[in-house]
């Protein structure tokens, strides 16, 4: 049976003192296999972890980006400054181009195809 999160499930982010627990723990001398399994986190995963943590220190466990969306709760605000209006006006448009790209770069590939 698979483990992990199901298809279409949330991606789970785990903070950096808790990247450091498990990683101690197995430097400590515990497997990945039993971490991974008591944390129901896959043992290659943990495996990174330690990886960065040797090349680059603790400061590597860090998470790069932030869940959510910054501009979300822009939309229920009611009286936004003018200045916040038109960053999430920027927002929309920058979001809207990053669609039209990548449809385009699609139906370029698929029109390559049918040469």
């Amino acid at each position: 049976m698979p483990s992990g999160r199901p298809i279409g499930g949330k991606n789970r982010y785990y903070s950096k003192e808790f990247k450091l627990e498990v990683i101690n723990r197995c430097l400590a001398g515990e497997s990945t296999h039993a971490l991974g399994k008591e944390y129901s986190i896959n043992r290659s995963l943990i495996c990174s972890w330690i990886k960065r943590f040797r090349e680059k220190g603790p400061e590597a466990l860090e998470n790069k980006k932030k869940p959510g969306n910054p501009f979300a709760g822009m939309q229920k605000k009611k009286n936004l400054s003018e200045v916040e209006r038109l960053r999430f006006e920027l927002a929309k448009a920058e979001v809207e181009l990053a669609k039209l790209k990548k449809l385009y770069e699609i139906e370029r590939r698929v029109a390559q195809r049918k040469k």
